[in-house]
């Protein structure tokens, strides 16, 4: 080979390694499963912005079957313990159905998921938001990945009987829980953080005060409660 040849062989293969444009995926027109996991761990903001164009709906429900699945999984010893303690006082009838209600607690953690979107979707729109409820939906699926690890930290403390590690996990989840709520409304409906938690909150704060009062009318009913 001629050192001119030679010169030319380096040459485009200088040009080649350079040209990186097609070899690396650009997260914002082809993202993976992955980089929403990741996203929504540790850049938030980014993550549900990516959610809200994309919808990876199926991904989304994936995401939270898994991290219901795994709790169940990790707190699964103590499901079986409560089960038998009140088989005892039941006679055996119920001894073996930890599988049923393992798999009734799953519908219904789908079945709620379902619900609190339609209800924070309509919250949002009543502050002005833009977005769709499907959006929402594959958001807030995401956002359940905190889950993950208060399931684990909460397996660790009850297995080390160290009270305050399973209590610190669950708090640190709720919060974490709540932020990634927020930003996912924030993000999906278009509208402040300030109107996105207040979204968020005012479902509850209506159910508490419902509560509240029929408690108390209960009480002026029946005064023996």
């Amino acid at each position: 080979m001629e050192p001119s040849d030679y010169h030319q062989f380096y040459q485009q293969f200088d040009e080649s390694s350079l040209n990186t444009g097609t070899s690396v995926p650009d997260i914002d027109k082809d993202p993976r499963f992955s980089d929403y996991i990741y996203l929504v761990l540790l850049k938030p903001s980014r993550g549900m912005e990516l959610i809200n164009q994309n919808i990876p709906l199926l991904e989304g429900l994936a995401v939270y079957f898994f991290v219901q699945s795994l709790q169940l999984a990790l707190n699964w010893q103590g499901i079986t313990q409560t089960m038998a303690s009140a088989s005892v006082w039941l006679d055996g009838s119920f001894r073996g159905l930890g599988a049923a209600f393992a798999v009734l607690g799953l519908i219904i953690s789908i079945s709620l998921l379902f619900v609190n979107t339609a209800v924070i979707n309509l919250t949002a729109q009543l502050f002005g938001g833009t977005g769709n409820g499907v959006s929402l939906l594959a958001a807030f699926s995401f956002a359940s990945l905190p889950g993950l690890f208060g399931g684990i930290f909460n397996f660790i403390g009850a297995r080390t009987d160290i009270v305050f590690v399973s209590t610190l996990a669950a708090i640190a989840v709720f919060v974490w829980g709540l932020i990634l709520h927020v930003i996912a409304v924030e993000k999906c409906h278009g509208i402040t953080t300030a109107k996105a938690f207040m979204v968020i909150i005012l479902p509850f704060a209506v159910i508490l005060t419902l509560v509240f009062f029929l408690f108390v009318l209960a009480a002026t009913i029946l005064p023996g409660l």
